[in-house]
């Protein structure tokens, strides 16, 4: 779930690459696309941290193997390098979010298991680091490499208490394409 940042912002999304010479990005979303349709202006943070505006000239919803991503074309981003440039940073934006329903809070989950949905060990939760758009869980995987997921339904499938178990699913796209 998107998080609201102390500026009255929300986190809508990560900038995952450039798209295109003419300066598209491909932004792995944090709300539901019918909520980004809506916003017209969004903020990026530059290297001094502060919060640059940018109208959004165009914006789709495209599929990519069964993952919802967002193409979105910014104003003043005009060309690959400066999409490039921008890869890696949050987007945030003015959105009214639904208000959280009980239930939506995370437990302290250090040291459980982590498997995947097939109940395959992938190693135990190292701790939780917290970021603007959402909490990012740090897994020791049994090689001893670890890996950083965030706490979005993209990932994290189950939490089970009981077994102080937590199931995530697409840690695939984690994978390095080299």
């Amino acid at each position: 779930m998107a998080a609201r940042e102390q500026t009255g912002l929300t986190a809508l999304g990560t900038i995952v690459k450039a798209h295109g010479l003419q300066g598209g990005v491909i932004v792995d979303p944090d709300i539901d696309p019918e909520l980004f349709r809506e916003v017209t202006r969004v903020f990026i943070r530059d290297r001094r941290q502060d919060l640059i505006p940018y109208q959004i000239e165009e914006f789709r919803v495209d599929q990519k193997k069964g993952r919802q991503l967002f193409f979105v074309k910014l104003t003043f981003i005009d060309d690959r390098s400066a999409a490039e440039e921008i890869s890696g940073s949050v987007i945030y934006g003015e959105v009214d979010l639904p208000d959280e329903q009980p239930g939506d809070e995370i437990p302290d989950i250090t040291g459980w298991k982590v498997a995947d949905a097939e109940n395959r060990y992938i190693g135990t939760v190292k701790n939780l680091l917290e970021s603007p758009a959402h909490l990012i869980i740090t897994i020791l995987k049994e090689k001893g490499d670890e890996i950083l997921v965030p706490w979005v339904e993209e990932y994290v499938d189950e939490v089970d208490s009981d077994k102080q178990l937590l199931f995530v699913k697409n840690l695939d796209r984690f994978e390095s394409e080299e």
